[in-house]
Protein backbone atom coordinates (compact mmCIF):
# COMPACT_ATOMS: atom_id res chain seq x y z
CA UNK A 1 0.00 0.00 0.00
CA UNK A 2 1.66 2.80 -1.46
CA UNK A 3 1.07 5.55 1.37
CA UNK A 4 4.23 7.33 0.61
CA UNK A 5 2.66 3.86 2.42
CA UNK A 6 2.01 2.00 -0.75
CA UNK A 7 -1.46 0.45 -0.03
CA UNK A 8 0.28 -2.50 1.01
CA UNK A 9 -0.87 -5.29 3.82
CA UNK A 10 -2.77 -3.11 5.66
CA UNK A 11 -6.07 -4.90 4.63
CA UNK A 12 -4.06 -8.58 4.21
CA UNK A 13 -2.17 -8.93 7.04
CA UNK A 14 1.26 -10.03 5.86
CA UNK A 15 2.64 -13.11 7.01
CA UNK A 16 6.27 -12.28 8.90
CA UNK A 17 8.60 -14.96 10.44
CA UNK A 18 11.30 -12.56 11.12
CA UNK A 19 12.26 -9.32 12.23
CA UNK A 20 13.99 -6.39 9.82
CA UNK A 21 17.38 -6.19 10.20
CA UNK A 22 19.17 -3.43 9.21
CA UNK A 23 19.98 -2.22 5.44
CA UNK A 24 23.79 -2.13 4.83
CA UNK A 25 23.72 -2.67 1.44
CA UNK A 26 22.33 -5.12 -0.26
CA UNK A 27 20.46 -4.35 -3.64
CA UNK A 28 16.44 -3.27 -2.85
CA UNK A 29 14.16 -4.91 -5.11
CA UNK A 30 13.93 -3.28 -8.59
CA UNK A 31 11.39 -0.60 -9.44
CA UNK A 32 9.27 -2.40 -11.48
CA UNK A 33 8.83 -5.49 -9.26
CA UNK A 34 8.30 -3.33 -5.89
CA UNK A 35 5.54 -1.58 -7.81
CA UNK A 36 4.15 -5.15 -9.26
CA UNK A 37 4.00 -6.52 -5.80
CA UNK A 38 2.12 -3.47 -3.99
CA UNK A 39 -0.08 -3.00 -7.14
CA UNK A 40 -1.01 -6.63 -6.18
CA UNK A 41 -1.58 -6.34 -2.46
CA UNK A 42 -3.73 -2.70 -3.24
CA UNK A 43 -5.57 -4.97 -6.10
CA UNK A 44 -6.62 -7.52 -3.06
CA UNK A 45 -7.80 -5.15 -0.51
CA UNK A 46 -10.03 -3.00 -3.33
CA UNK A 47 -11.57 -6.53 -4.26
CA UNK A 48 -13.02 -6.49 -0.96
CA UNK A 49 -13.99 -3.05 -1.43
CA UNK A 50 -15.56 -3.65 -4.58
CA UNK A 51 -17.73 -6.59 -3.96
CA UNK A 52 -21.56 -6.07 -5.71
CA UNK A 53 -22.80 -8.30 -2.58
CA UNK A 54 -20.94 -8.81 0.69
CA UNK A 55 -20.97 -12.06 2.05
CA UNK A 56 -23.98 -13.24 4.14
CA UNK A 57 -24.29 -11.52 7.23
CA UNK A 58 -24.83 -14.44 10.48
CA UNK A 59 -28.34 -13.57 12.28
CA UNK A 60 -26.41 -14.54 15.47
CA UNK A 61 -24.41 -11.32 15.08
CA UNK A 62 -27.10 -8.73 13.67
CA UNK A 63 -30.57 -8.73 12.18
CA UNK A 64 -31.25 -8.78 8.16
CA UNK A 65 -29.93 -6.05 6.56
CA UNK A 66 -28.11 -4.04 9.54
CA UNK A 67 -25.01 -3.47 8.91
CA UNK A 68 -21.54 -4.68 11.29
CA UNK A 69 -21.69 -2.38 14.65
CA UNK A 70 -18.13 -1.02 15.65
CA UNK A 71 -18.17 0.37 19.10
CA UNK A 72 -15.12 2.10 20.31
CA UNK A 73 -14.49 1.53 23.95
CA UNK A 74 -11.73 4.15 23.87
CA UNK A 75 -11.56 7.77 23.07
CA UNK A 76 -8.37 8.36 20.49
CA UNK A 77 -6.24 10.70 22.63
CA UNK A 78 -9.64 11.96 23.53
CA UNK A 79 -11.52 12.30 20.36
CA UNK A 80 -14.43 9.80 19.92
CA UNK A 81 -13.37 7.30 16.79
CA UNK A 82 -17.14 7.46 15.90
CA UNK A 83 -16.53 11.14 15.04
CA UNK A 84 -13.01 9.97 13.19
CA UNK A 85 -14.93 7.65 10.53
CA UNK A 86 -17.40 10.21 9.64
CA UNK A 87 -15.41 11.52 6.78
CA UNK A 88 -13.97 8.16 5.85
CA UNK A 89 -16.82 5.94 5.93
CA UNK A 90 -19.19 8.14 4.07
CA UNK A 91 -16.92 7.69 0.81
CA UNK A 92 -16.40 3.39 1.59
CA UNK A 93 -17.69 1.06 -0.29
CA UNK A 94 -19.40 -1.17 2.13
CA UNK A 95 -21.09 -0.05 5.35
CA UNK A 96 -20.38 0.14 9.04
CA UNK A 97 -21.74 1.82 11.87
CA UNK A 98 -19.30 3.00 14.34
CA UNK A 99 -20.56 4.39 17.92
CA UNK A 100 -19.41 5.75 21.10
CA UNK A 101 -22.21 4.56 23.26
CA UNK A 102 -20.94 1.63 25.40
CA UNK A 103 -24.35 0.69 26.00
CA UNK A 104 -24.08 -1.07 22.88
CA UNK A 105 -21.25 -3.45 23.40
CA UNK A 106 -23.42 -6.32 23.74
CA UNK A 107 -24.39 -6.33 20.30
CA UNK A 108 -20.99 -4.57 18.44
CA UNK A 109 -19.12 -7.17 15.95
CA UNK A 110 -16.31 -4.95 16.78
CA UNK A 111 -14.94 -3.72 20.15
CA UNK A 112 -11.68 -0.85 19.20
CA UNK A 113 -9.23 -0.27 22.06
CA UNK A 114 -6.74 2.95 21.44
CA UNK A 115 -4.08 1.06 23.32
CA UNK A 116 -2.97 4.33 25.57
CA UNK A 117 -6.26 5.44 26.55
CA UNK A 118 -7.02 1.93 28.18
CA UNK A 119 -8.34 1.62 31.28
CA UNK A 120 -8.24 -1.45 33.01
CA UNK A 121 -10.21 -1.03 35.54
CA UNK A 122 -12.85 -0.11 32.99
CA UNK A 123 -13.28 -3.03 30.22
CA UNK A 124 -16.24 -4.99 29.10
CA UNK A 125 -17.96 -7.14 31.75
CA UNK A 126 -19.68 -9.35 28.94
CA UNK A 127 -17.55 -10.85 25.82
CA UNK A 128 -18.96 -13.18 23.23
CA UNK A 129 -17.68 -15.08 21.03
CA UNK A 130 -18.81 -13.37 17.68
CA UNK A 131 -17.11 -10.16 18.98
CA UNK A 132 -13.63 -8.90 17.37
CA UNK A 133 -11.34 -6.71 20.34
CA UNK A 134 -9.03 -4.74 18.55
CA UNK A 135 -6.20 -3.48 19.26
CA UNK A 136 -5.48 -0.07 17.72
CA UNK A 137 -2.13 1.39 18.20
CA UNK A 138 -0.39 4.47 15.76
CA UNK A 139 3.01 4.63 18.44
CA UNK A 140 6.13 2.81 18.63
CA UNK A 141 6.27 0.52 21.52
CA UNK A 142 8.32 2.68 23.63
CA UNK A 143 5.27 4.91 23.12
CA UNK A 144 2.32 2.41 24.21
CA UNK A 145 1.01 3.18 27.25
CA UNK A 146 -0.29 0.48 29.51
CA UNK A 147 1.44 -3.04 30.27
CA UNK A 148 -0.45 -4.87 27.69
CA UNK A 149 0.50 -8.53 29.62
CA UNK A 150 -1.41 -7.03 31.99
CA UNK A 151 -4.69 -7.92 29.57
CA UNK A 152 -5.25 -11.46 29.52
CA UNK A 153 -4.29 -13.82 26.69
CA UNK A 154 -6.28 -14.08 23.61
CA UNK A 155 -7.96 -10.86 24.80
CA UNK A 156 -7.24 -8.86 20.85
CA UNK A 157 -8.47 -10.92 18.02
CA UNK A 158 -7.12 -8.59 15.34
CA UNK A 159 -4.36 -5.67 14.89
CA UNK A 160 -4.74 -2.25 13.51
CA UNK A 161 -1.55 -0.60 14.07
CA UNK A 162 1.49 0.99 11.23
CA UNK A 163 3.11 -2.85 11.28
CA UNK A 164 2.58 -4.27 8.31
CA UNK A 165 1.85 -7.51 9.54
CA UNK A 166 -1.26 -6.01 11.30
CA UNK A 167 -4.43 -7.13 10.22
CA UNK A 168 -5.65 -3.58 9.40
CA UNK A 169 -3.03 -1.41 8.33
CA UNK A 170 -3.07 1.48 9.55
CA UNK A 171 -0.92 3.81 7.45
CA UNK A 172 0.08 7.51 8.15
CA UNK A 173 0.06 8.21 4.28
CA UNK A 174 -0.03 6.66 1.20
CA UNK A 175 0.88 6.66 -2.62
CA UNK A 176 -1.32 5.26 -5.41
CA UNK A 177 0.35 2.88 -8.34
CA UNK A 178 -1.18 4.50 -11.58
CA UNK A 179 -1.64 1.08 -12.64
CA UNK A 180 -3.99 0.45 -10.23
CA UNK A 181 -6.32 1.77 -11.94
CA UNK A 182 -9.28 0.65 -9.89
CA UNK A 183 -8.38 2.83 -7.01
CA UNK A 184 -11.90 3.84 -5.76
CA UNK A 185 -11.02 6.64 -3.77
CA UNK A 186 -9.96 9.69 -4.56
CA UNK A 187 -6.66 10.85 -5.86
CA UNK A 188 -4.55 13.43 -7.49
CA UNK A 189 -1.64 13.56 -9.46
CA UNK A 190 1.82 15.76 -9.82
CA UNK A 191 2.66 18.05 -12.97
CA UNK A 192 6.21 17.36 -13.73
CA UNK A 193 6.51 20.32 -15.23
CA UNK A 194 5.12 21.55 -11.70
CA UNK A 195 7.79 19.60 -9.98
CA UNK A 196 10.62 20.44 -11.44
CA UNK A 197 9.91 24.22 -11.00
CA UNK A 198 9.73 24.01 -7.67
CA UNK A 199 12.64 21.69 -7.47
CA UNK A 200 14.58 24.53 -9.26
CA UNK A 201 13.47 27.12 -6.90
CA UNK A 202 15.05 25.49 -3.26
CA UNK A 203 17.81 27.36 -2.22
CA UNK A 204 18.35 26.03 1.41
CA UNK A 205 20.09 22.82 2.68
CA UNK A 206 18.44 20.21 5.00
CA UNK A 207 15.53 20.99 7.38
CA UNK A 208 14.21 19.50 10.80
CA UNK A 209 10.69 19.82 12.75
CA UNK A 210 10.90 18.17 16.26
CA UNK A 211 8.97 18.54 19.11
CA UNK A 212 10.68 15.20 21.27
CA UNK A 213 14.19 16.35 22.33
CA UNK A 214 15.39 13.40 23.87
CA UNK A 215 14.99 10.17 21.85
CA UNK A 216 15.26 6.28 22.25
CA UNK A 217 16.47 6.53 18.99
CA UNK A 218 18.79 9.06 19.75
CA UNK A 219 18.15 10.90 16.25
CA UNK A 220 19.21 14.41 18.19
CA UNK A 221 22.81 12.98 18.35
CA UNK A 222 23.28 12.31 15.36
CA UNK A 223 21.80 15.91 13.86
CA UNK A 224 23.95 17.58 15.95
CA UNK A 225 27.16 15.60 13.98
CA UNK A 226 25.80 16.28 10.73
CA UNK A 227 25.24 20.14 11.55
CA UNK A 228 28.92 20.29 11.93
CA UNK A 229 29.30 19.15 8.03
CA UNK A 230 26.58 21.04 6.39
CA UNK A 231 23.66 23.68 7.53
CA UNK A 232 20.57 21.92 8.95
CA UNK A 233 18.19 23.89 10.02
CA UNK A 234 15.91 22.81 12.77
CA UNK A 235 12.69 24.24 13.91
CA UNK A 236 10.40 23.26 17.05
CA UNK A 237 10.01 22.96 20.23
CA UNK A 238 13.78 21.86 20.77
CA UNK A 239 15.26 25.14 18.71
CA UNK A 240 14.91 28.83 19.17
CA UNK A 241 13.50 28.38 15.43
CA UNK A 242 9.46 28.75 13.87
CA UNK A 243 8.30 27.89 11.21
CA UNK A 244 4.89 29.34 10.78
CA UNK A 245 1.73 29.60 13.03
CA UNK A 246 0.45 26.46 11.39
CA UNK A 247 1.01 23.15 10.19
CA UNK A 248 0.21 24.76 5.88
CA UNK A 249 2.81 27.30 6.34
CA UNK A 250 5.64 24.68 7.45
CA UNK A 251 4.88 22.81 4.82
CA UNK A 252 4.67 25.40 1.72
CA UNK A 253 7.94 26.63 3.29
CA UNK A 254 9.88 23.21 3.14
CA UNK A 255 8.40 23.04 -0.65
CA UNK A 256 9.52 26.32 -1.47
CA UNK A 257 12.87 26.79 0.20
CA UNK A 258 14.33 23.36 1.42
CA UNK A 259 16.27 20.29 -0.81
CA UNK A 260 16.09 18.08 1.95
CA UNK A 261 14.10 17.08 5.26
CA UNK A 262 15.62 14.57 8.58
CA UNK A 263 12.65 12.30 8.82
CA UNK A 264 14.28 10.71 11.87
CA UNK A 265 11.57 9.32 13.90
CA UNK A 266 11.86 9.16 17.62
CA UNK A 267 12.42 5.39 17.87
CA UNK A 268 13.88 2.65 15.26
CA UNK A 269 10.60 -0.06 15.50
CA UNK A 270 9.55 -2.40 12.90
CA UNK A 271 7.78 -0.66 10.14
CA UNK A 272 7.62 2.97 12.02
CA UNK A 273 7.25 5.57 9.46
CA UNK A 274 4.74 8.26 10.58
CA UNK A 275 3.99 11.82 8.53
CA UNK A 276 7.52 13.09 9.24
CA UNK A 277 8.14 10.81 5.98
CA UNK A 278 4.89 11.33 3.89
CA UNK A 279 6.22 15.26 4.39
CA UNK A 280 8.18 14.01 0.80
CA UNK A 281 4.38 14.58 -0.85
CA UNK A 282 5.78 18.15 -0.99
CA UNK A 283 7.88 17.55 -3.02
CA UNK A 284 10.97 17.23 -0.95
CA UNK A 285 13.97 14.84 -0.35
CA UNK A 286 13.56 12.65 3.13
CA UNK A 287 16.77 11.27 4.90
CA UNK A 288 15.86 8.14 7.21
CA UNK A 289 17.66 6.79 9.86
CA UNK A 290 17.06 3.32 8.94
CA UNK A 291 16.36 1.94 5.21
CA UNK A 292 15.01 -0.83 5.85
CA UNK A 293 11.91 0.21 7.46
CA UNK A 294 11.07 1.76 4.09
CA UNK A 295 11.86 -0.59 1.53
CA UNK A 296 8.00 -1.65 1.08
CA UNK A 297 6.65 1.58 1.48
CA UNK A 298 8.16 3.69 -0.63
CA UNK A 299 8.92 4.25 -4.45
CA UNK A 300 12.97 3.14 -4.83
CA UNK A 301 14.75 6.00 -4.92
CA UNK A 302 12.82 8.50 -3.54
CA UNK A 303 14.83 8.78 -0.02
CA UNK A 304 18.35 8.63 1.63
CA UNK A 305 19.20 6.34 4.57
CA UNK A 306 21.56 7.77 7.12
CA UNK A 307 22.66 3.58 7.47
CA UNK A 308 23.68 3.42 4.01
CA UNK A 309 26.44 5.87 4.69
CA UNK A 310 29.82 5.60 7.01
CA UNK A 311 29.18 9.23 8.69
CA UNK A 312 27.30 12.15 8.94
CA UNK A 313 30.19 13.61 6.91
CA UNK A 314 30.15 11.27 4.13
CA UNK A 315 26.31 11.86 4.27
CA UNK A 316 26.78 15.68 4.22
CA UNK A 317 29.32 15.08 1.33
CA UNK A 318 26.82 13.68 -0.86
CA UNK A 319 24.24 15.89 0.25
CA UNK A 320 26.03 18.69 -1.16
CA UNK A 321 26.82 17.04 -4.27
CA UNK A 322 23.21 16.63 -4.96
CA UNK A 323 22.78 19.98 -4.07
CA UNK A 324 25.61 21.38 -7.15
CA UNK A 325 23.77 19.13 -9.57
CA UNK A 326 20.05 19.44 -9.64
CA UNK A 327 19.47 16.90 -12.55
CA UNK A 328 20.50 14.44 -10.10
CA UNK A 329 18.81 15.69 -7.15
CA UNK A 330 15.66 15.65 -9.50
CA UNK A 331 16.02 11.77 -10.21
CA UNK A 332 14.63 11.56 -6.46
CA UNK A 333 11.33 12.50 -7.64
CA UNK A 334 10.65 10.44 -11.03
CA UNK A 335 7.95 8.57 -8.78
CA UNK A 336 6.02 11.88 -9.09
CA UNK A 337 5.31 9.93 -12.59
CA UNK A 338 4.39 7.04 -11.61
CA UNK A 339 2.20 7.27 -8.38
CA UNK A 340 -1.02 9.52 -7.52
CA UNK A 341 -1.50 10.95 -3.65
CA UNK A 342 -4.01 10.47 -1.80
CA UNK A 343 -5.24 12.03 1.86
CA UNK A 344 -7.95 9.62 2.14
CA UNK A 345 -7.83 7.57 5.55
CA UNK A 346 -8.32 4.12 4.57
CA UNK A 347 -8.24 1.79 7.68
CA UNK A 348 -11.08 2.36 9.47
CA UNK A 349 -13.21 1.19 5.99
CA UNK A 350 -10.56 -1.70 5.84
CA UNK A 351 -11.69 -2.80 8.94
CA UNK A 352 -15.53 -2.52 8.15
CA UNK A 353 -14.93 -4.52 4.83
CA UNK A 354 -13.18 -7.39 7.30
CA UNK A 355 -16.24 -7.28 9.67
CA UNK A 356 -18.84 -8.06 6.41
CA UNK A 357 -16.26 -11.26 5.13
CA UNK A 358 -17.69 -14.01 7.23
CA UNK A 359 -15.51 -16.09 5.68
CA UNK A 360 -12.29 -15.20 7.66
CA UNK A 361 -11.45 -17.78 10.25
CA UNK A 362 -11.16 -17.10 14.32
CA UNK A 363 -7.50 -15.34 15.62
CA UNK A 364 -6.76 -14.39 18.96
CA UNK A 365 -3.46 -13.31 20.15
CA UNK A 366 -1.91 -15.42 23.54
CA UNK A 367 1.09 -13.17 23.50
CA UNK A 368 0.34 -9.34 22.81
CA UNK A 369 3.43 -8.35 24.09
CA UNK A 370 5.75 -10.77 22.60
CA UNK A 371 3.62 -9.67 19.20
CA UNK A 372 4.32 -6.08 20.12
CA UNK A 373 7.16 -5.66 22.18
CA UNK A 374 9.47 -8.90 21.56
CA UNK A 375 13.04 -8.98 21.23
CA UNK A 376 14.30 -7.58 17.78
CA UNK A 377 11.03 -5.13 17.06
CA UNK A 378 12.69 -1.91 18.27
CA UNK A 379 16.83 -1.29 18.10
CA UNK A 380 17.58 1.61 21.06
CA UNK A 381 19.90 4.16 20.40
CA UNK A 382 20.22 3.72 17.18
CA UNK A 383 21.75 7.21 15.39
CA UNK A 384 24.11 7.06 18.34
CA UNK A 385 25.00 3.96 17.27
CA UNK A 386 25.69 5.21 13.31
CA UNK A 387 27.99 7.36 15.27
CA UNK A 388 30.36 4.43 16.26
CA UNK A 389 30.01 1.77 13.97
Amino acid sequence: MWTLHILTSSMLGRSRTGTSNISTGAAPPSSSARTAGIVQRLKSAVDLLLRDTAPPISPSRRGAGESPLIVDWTTFFGLKFSDLTKEPMALCRVQCTYSSDRSLVDRADAVLFHVRDINLNSLPSVRYSFQRYIYFLMESPYHSGIAVSRLSKNFFNWTMTYRLDSDILVDYDRLIPKNAADYPYTKNEYSWDNVTSVVMGKTKMVAQFVSNCHTPSKRENYVERLAKSISVDVYGSCSTKACGRGKAECNIMLTNDYLFYLAFENSVCLDYVTEKFWRMKTLIVPIVLRASDYAEIAPNGSYIAADQFASPKDLAAYLERLANNRTEYLSYFEWTKDFWYSSYTQHYCDLCARLHDDSLPPKSYDNMEEWWMGKGNCQNDFAQKLLTS
